[in-house]
């Protein structure tokens, strides 16, 4: 690390935090990219903001390569033709997104990807794409991967310096996503990956997220019961290990498109099954030949045992999912996971990294995990304990 480009870097981010922190918004985004890919599509240059919902996007495509010119995309405030707005293009944003652009071009005059390459390690080649984000409070240096679909996260300690948080998913295709700001869903930084140790250098909100203190004992009281419960239905009923993953949810890495849907059904994963839940008289493919088999007892049971933790409102609320809101103060949205994983000699409940061991006197956090892939119920969830400081 070269501790003058740190320096530097931290002076140039504490600036922008203290503009972002004059618009009383987040998430927020600013980000460039160079030699950035999108599917079949390469952009020389990529420059993006975002506040809320609202956003501002700019590629560049030089002369020699496919389709060379500028296109840009935006949120627009106010009614507009087509025609107006091929007219006066990104013209046609609010007053935010311009405010967003002014800090942005300050981020380029002051080089700040030369510095965060020289301050922040890793691989200049892979990791293309720069982005600062400001999300539970807490400001993000994010440097993503758009050919291979990660990001590495850093943040600012004071005393520590610059301090890698974890590993995310690729950061820049959730910036200026017409379908994730449709749904609401401007849920920016990602984490599949979190160092522990540095969750006592975060702020109050980023460390509530990660290790949630009970906001609301009551809807804690409840959540535990049905998770006890179905815990203990599920575990009589098979030897085999188990998910069953809430509706809207995330269930591996690659699983992610679904965040723009109204409504994604819950899953149980089990025995090489995964299924929706079954009704009687259901049937379903069988993992290996692929055909269609009377559905198996257990996912019966499996299903009507889900369908008591999602409730009677599905599929307009997930009742375990409301109680989990209630009881710690942190929304669950859509495509974050919430899944029960039970097996021969655990039960644990996980909300994307944060894991809850379910025992007879209820939920307990017990540490941090990486986010784990439901369809696997038989790879076993690693746990890393968080210090009591945090």
């Amino acid at each position: 690390m070269d501790m003058n480009a740190a320096d530097a870097l931290q002076s140039l981010v504490t600036r922008v935090a203290k503009r972002m922190a004059a618009l009383g918004r987040d998430p927020w985004a600013l980000a460039e990219g160079i030699d950035r890919t999108e599917g079949q599509r390469h952009d020389d240059v990529w420059h993006a903001v975002q506040l809320g919902r609202t956003f501002w996007t700019q590629t560049r495509r030089f002369a020699g390569t496919p389709n060379p010119g500028v296109s840009e995309s935006s949120s627009v405030s106010g009614d507009f033709t087509p025609e107006q707005l091929d007219a006066i293009g990104s013209k046609v944003v609010s007053n935010d997104v311009a405010r967003l652009r002014d800090v942005l071009c300050d981020l380029v005059t002051s080089n700040w990807r030369d510095l965060m390459l020289a301050a922040l390690d890793g691989d200049p080649s892979v990791l293309n794409v720069n982005c600062l984000i400001g999300q539970h409070d807490q400001v993000w240096l994010c440097r993503a991967s758009s050919g291979e679909g990660w990001c590495d996260i850093w943040f600012w300690a004071e005393g520590r310096g610059f301090v890698h948080a974890g590993i995310g998913d690729r950061i820049d295709g959730r910036i200026g996503n017409l379908l994730l700001n449709r749904t609401g869903n401007n849920w920016l930084v990602r984490f599949t990956q979190v160092d522990p140790a540095v969750l006592s250098f975060l702020p109050a909100t980023a460390r509530q997220y990660f290790v949630p203190s009970v906001k609301d004992h009551a809807a804690l009281r409840k959540l535990s019961s049905m998770v006890q419960e179905a815990a203990m239905r599920a575990g009589a009923m098979t030897d085999l290990p188990l998910v069953l993953c809430s509706r809207d949810s995330r269930w591996h890495l690659r699983e992610r498109s679904h965040e723009s849907f109204s409504y994604r059904p819950p899953k149980i994963f089990w025995n090489g099954i995964s299924t929706e839940p079954v009704r009687p008289g259901g049937r379903l493919r069988a993992p290996k030949t692929l055909k269609m088999v009377p559905c198996p007892d257990e996912i019966l049971g499996l299903s009507a045992i889900i369908d008591s933790l999602e409730g009677t409102e599905r599929p307009q609320q997930s009742e375990w999912r409301g109680l989990f809101r209630r009881a710690f103060g942190v929304p669950l949205l859509r495509g974050q996971m919430l899944a029960l994983f039970v097996g021969p000699s655990h039960a644990v409940l996980v909300r994307e990294q944060s894991v809850f061991e379910i025992g007879s006197d209820g939920l307990r956090f017990v540490g941090l995990c990486s986010l784990p892939d439901c369809s696997k119920p038989e790879v076993p969830i690693s746990v890393q304990p968080v210090a009591s400081d945090t």
